[in-house]
């Protein structure tokens, strides 16, 4: 599984760091102060048996009459130590048979079996380590009496606590369990402000050019941060400027075109004054003249057309005036709207379909609303061809991300042909037009202010290729 998110990466890199160093830790530790403690206690264990052998050794050649195993002060000796360092003691004969004692289960002849590490023989002391779960260990010590040879044996079970190397990688479990969970803060440390510049920088990529990240520290992601401030301030300030000619600009359009609108009116004026002075009212070279000045005033039309949507699409994109937030019902506004391209509809005869499925109210700025729906019904009638169908559908659904919230959408589908995956994402692209579209001419900024406005209303809009044709869908939250 490929780990997505950046914070949980760190932290799995942090763990595995730290499980290295515990383990390095402790092969450190068992390659130094194991090796010296187990060399101290072999000492001190070879110590005190060689004490042992000699007292036992002393009191057999003091009384050597008895045997060893019926010599009571020799037995009473051994018994004492056994029960003060709380081992089991038997003695054997150079045959293995038992002489004193009850050995520990599976050593009645030799601990030898049982031990896994090599004896160390010195003195005439072995000694046998068992390794790996407890300290615990045996020893046989020979004893003489005369020409004849025993051998005692211990078998040590609960000299020191039993197993603290356990003990001792639980705790180093612990420690490390601890640091790990610690580094959870770290790691959201750094990735929540990584996480708040990836949030400034898509909200500048959506429009709003005013966002910048909070700056705090002076570590690499806090330079990193101010320079997207200085990054967003500079492209601010650029994209402002243009935007703000491009309104200037159109707006100056607006008085030359006037002018210009007022002076065809008046030749054309003085023209019908002319030809009625000349009783030539119905003249060929007339007709042809005013058939150009009418192309005129429709040329005038459509420029003036193209100004006000560049003007209305700066003003959006400036935010020049926030939107009046309302109430607003869908379901009493689509009828509404309808009827006013009832002469278009019957002009091309369309068939045009509403679905409405219930009440839905949402809250946005109602001028903004009826606009945006007036112009993607607008789209769809002009783009339609004879006898093509229209489809408006409007319903509640639940959003992707919680069933809770709810969102009103809004379908609009018209016939028209399937389009590639590159025009349906350039559609809202300022003057984008379709190629080999029949239809009348447009400025190709109607479908970039519809995005606008829906976005001010804290809307979305999508298109997509359906089974009727082309299809846009808004949805509004509720």
């Amino acid at each position: 599984m490929k780990i997505k998110r950046f914070y949980t990466r760190m932290l799995f890199i942090f763990i595995g760091v730290l499980l290295v160093t515990e383990v390095l830790i402790l092969i450190l530790f068992m390659a130094t102060a194991g090796h010296l403690f187990r060399d101290y206690f072999k000492e001190q264990s070879r110590a005190k048996l060689v004490f042992l052998r000699q007292v036992v050794q002393d009191r057999i050649d003091s009384d050597p009459e008895p045997a060893v195993g019926g010599n009571e002060s020799v037995i009473r000796l051994i018994s004492q130590y056994a029960a003060i360092f709380k081992a089991v003691a038997w003695i054997t004969d150079t045959d293995g048979c038992l002489v004193f004692g009850r050995p520990s289960p599976g050593l009645e002849s030799n601990p030898e079996p049982f031990f896994k590490h090599t004896p160390v023989s010195e003195d005439g002391i072995d000694l046998y380590f068992l390794s790996g779960r407890r300290l615990e260990y045996g020893a046989t010590v020979r004893l003489t009496q005369g020409e004849n040879e025993f051998f005692l044996h211990l078998h040590f079970t609960k000299a020191y606590p039993e197993k603290p190397r356990r003990i001792f990688l639980i705790g180093l479990l612990v420690i490390g369990l601890v640091i790990a969970v610690s580094l959870i803060p770290l790691a959201r440390t750094v990735t929540r402000r990584i996480n708040r510049l990836n949030q400034t920088a898509l909200a500048f990529a959506r429009g709003d050019l005013s966002q910048r990240t909070p700056v705090k520290g002076n570590d690499e992601i806090a330079g990193l941060a101010q320079s997207f401030n200085f990054m967003a301030a500079k492209l601010e300030k650029m994209i402002r400027d243009s935007r703000e000619l491009t309104a200037n600009i159109s707006h100056e359009l607006r008085s030359p075109l006037a002018r210009i609108t007022v002076s065809v009116q008046l030749i054309r004026d003085r023209l019908d004054r002319v030809w009625e002075d000349l009783n030539q009212t119905e003249n060929p070279d007339r007709n042809k003249i005013l058939k150009y000045m009418d192309q005129v005033d429709e040329d005038i039309q459509v420029l003036d057309d193209l100004i006000d949507r560049i003007l209305t699409l700066s003003r959006m994109e400036l935010r020049s005036r926030e939107p009046d937030m309302e109430p607003v019902r869908l379901d009493h506004l689509i009828p509404e709207i309808q009827d006013r391209f009832g002469p278009m509809l019957d002009q091309k005869q369309l068939e045009f379909e509403t679905v409405i499925e219930g009440p839905a109210t949402i809250l946005g700025d109602k001028t903004m609303v009826v606009t945006a729906i007036s112009n993607l019904i607008d789209n769809a009638v002009k783009y339609t061809g004879e006898k093509g169908r229209i489809r408006v559908a409007l319903k509640k659904t639940s959003l992707e991300k919680t069933k809770l919230e709810q969102a009103v959408v809004l379908t609009v589908a018209n016939t028209f042909r399937r389009l590639e995956p590159r025009e349906l994402e350039n559609l809202f692209e300022p003057f984008y037009r379709l190629k080999d579209t029949e239809g009348p001419y447009g400025s190709g900024l109607g479908l970039s202010i519809v995005q606008k406005q829906i976005e001010h209303c804290k809307g979305s809009i999508r298109t997509f290729n359906s089974s009727e044709g082309l299809a846009f869908e808004v949805r509004f939250p509720v």
